[in-house]
Formats: structure tokens, C-alpha cells, sequence
């Protein structure tokens, strides 16, 4: 695996130049290649940023990196993390959810 700087993200790409992930910071971007040491990713979980109506299902969703890069449409901004375990991802989901619906009852 190798690690590039790609804006103001760290990519985590394979030998082939596959993106694996991206991380915000370089030691997130060594951890993941700390951790995967030479797995292959099947699938990851992408936890998007909220809006107001968003829901759980609307921030989280499964995909593998090539379906990723091909077919979601998403923008860099809109991204808040990337994960391999599915359990860390909705909790992370449920944690920035409420986070955001918080400070959203501060505004109002």
C-alpha cells in the first residue's frame, strides 16, 4: 500500500494505484495501512455530512472504493469519513447526527 497527499486529503492507495481511502490526517492514513496490512478491502462504510432532514440511512451507506469513485456522485466537501467496520460507522453516524441536530436546536 502506498500513501499520497491529494489536496487536503492523504489517499491510501494499493500497489495497483486502486484508492483504498482517503484520511484527513497522515496518522489516520497510516493507521489504516497499520490495520489493513494486506487485506484486501471488499466493502467499506462511507458516513456522510448531515443536512437537516437527514436521517441515518441518508448519511450512511456501503460501498467498495471502485463503486465509490465511479458511481456516487458525492463531492470531496461532503465526506466525513470512511470505515471498514460497519458498527464504527453508525455509530459515527449516530454520534455527528446528533451533533449536528444539536447545534441545529441552538440556531432555531
Amino acid at each position: 500500500m502506498k500513501i499520497q497527499k491529494r489536496g487536503r486529503y492523504w489517499a491510501v492507495c494499493a500497489e495497483d494505484g486502486e484508492l483504498i481511502c482517503l484520511a484527513v490526517y497522515k496518522k489516520g492514513a497510516l493507521e489504516v495501512v497499520r490495520r489493513l496490512g494486506g487485506q484486501k478491502i471488499e466493502k467499506l462504510w462511507v458516513v456522510t455530512k448531515p443536512s437537516r432532514q437527514s436521517t441515518l440511512g441518508d448519511v450512511l451507506f456501503e460501498t467498495s472504493a471502485t463503486r465509490l469513485a465511479v458511481n456516487s456522485g458525492l463531492k470531496e466537501a461532503e465526506i466525513h469519513a470512511f470505515y471498514f467496520d460497519h458498527d464504527e460507522a453508525v455509530q459515527e453516524a449516530k454520534r455527528i447526527l446528533a451533533a449536528f441536530n444539536k447545534s441545529e436546536d441552538r440556531i432555531r
